[in-house]
């Protein structure tokens, strides 16, 4: 059996070299040339799999690392007889951890106070979901919006109708990229939505780029309407709007979802999944693999009013992503989608919170709350 995968999917060789050979390569440079005599085919979210790429192949497995999907042409797969994985809420605690990080930046660096204020959260699924269960830990209070879930769950009082998103002090999208249906999400936030929200919001986008248009991101930030924007995705990646660029507050390389953990989680799904798809018992363990956390344990031995920030910065520096994407401004224009593509290639091990027991030695049970509900494990250790 030959599988072909992208590159940037870890311990690929490792956990899928029983079934095979394995051949890694660039995904942008996966070809129909190269996939020929492929039987499994194992992507990201920057190959675009399609009757253009898989015709006349004999590929019979089709799996994708990511939540979404929009980059693969179901329709087709389903018509050629091709099985597909994806993996979904693999990396959801990644993207929740993204956000967390980037609102205390702002609390902490542009003095954007968090406490008090309504999030709106546009997407309520893997990812959502535990924007939902962590925000409060900041003293936010969440705001639910998703149509589609509300109408399976017998329209939920837990969601919220638009008109209560648009009041909400800040708003982040949690959407999978859908241009038609019932619920379109394409260019959800456009020049019309943001005339109707109110001054001074914060824009968070971690879906995908073109749920946001960008001109009219950029229009929104210029008249004030946003006053800060924590973006991670990007209309026409890797090419991204250096202009954008400019004027967001805090820019990533589309690595929200790119903790360690999120990512290995993606592998083992997609290993899980080709096992059942080729009635194999799963034999792979990927934790013996996994690091060691770059903090195991910190201890609490004083009551700071920005311990949380601190914590969250010593695990997670989000400004850290945001300074390498901006060296892009260094590039030559016609390198810029490269560069894009090797930050992403080469982004340094992240591993998640509940990787980091938290050893509390004075009585805090506010505290104790706010770090588990962030996710850390958390020990009271009180004399």
């Amino acid at each position: 059996m030959l599988i072909i995968a992208d590159e940037n999917i870890p311990y690929v060789k490792e956990g899928f070299t029983e079934f095979g050979e394995v051949v890694t390569i660039h995904g942008r440079k996966i070809t129909k040339e190269i996939i020929k005599n492929a039987d499994v085919l194992l992507v990201r979210s920057i190959t675009r799999v399609n009757a253009d790429l898989l015709e006349g192949s004999s590929i019979r497995f089709v799996g994708t690392a990511t939540i979404g999907y929009d980059h693969i042409d179901i329709n087709y797969l389903n018509s050629k007889g091709i099985a597909f994985t994806s993996a979904p809420g693999s990396n959801a605690n990644s993207v929740a951890e993204y956000i967390i990080a980037g609102l205390l930046k702002l609390e902490q660096t542009h003095n954007y106070k968090l406490n008090g204020k309504k999030i709106g959260i546009v997407g309520v699924g893997n990812v959502g979901s535990r924007v939902v269960k962590k925000s409060p830990a900041l003293g936010l209070f969440p705001v639910l919006y998703d149509p589609p879930l509300a109408e399976k769950m017998s329209n939920h009082p837990l969601f919220e109708p638009f008109e209560n998103i648009i009041n909400c002090d800040i708003i982040t999208f949690h959407v999978p990229l859908k241009k038609t249906g019932l619920y379109p999400t394409y260019h959800f936030a456009n020049e019309e939505f943001f005339k109707k929200i109110k001054k001074g919001t914060v824009i968070i986008n971690t879906s995908r780029g073109a749920v946001v248009k960008t001109e009219s991101l950029l229009n929104a930030i210029e008249k004030e309407v946003v006053s800060h924007s924590i973006i991670d995705v990007w209309e026409n990646e890797p090419n991204i709007n250096i202009d954008l660029l400019n004027r967001v507050t805090i820019g990533t390389p589309h690595i929200a979802g790119y903790s360690f953990d999120g990512k290995v989680n993606g592998t083992y799904q997609l290993y899980l999944s080709l096992c059942s798809f080729l009635n194999r018992v799963p034999t792979w363990d990927y934790k013996r693999n996994l690091p060691d956390p770059l903090y195991k344990e910190i201890t609490l031995s004083n009551d700071n009013p920005t311990i949380i920030h601190s914590i969250v910065h010593q695990i997670y520096d989000i400004t850290a992503d945001d300074k390498a994407l901006r060296e892009i401004h260094h590039k030559p224009e016609d390198n810029q989608g490269t560069f894009f593509d090797l930050l992403r290639k080469n982004y340094p091990v992240r591993r998640e919170f509940h990787n980091t027991t938290i050893r509390l030695k004075q009585n805090n049970p506010v505290l104790a709350n706010q770090l588990d509900r962030l996710g850390f494990k958390v020990i009271r250790d009180i004399e």
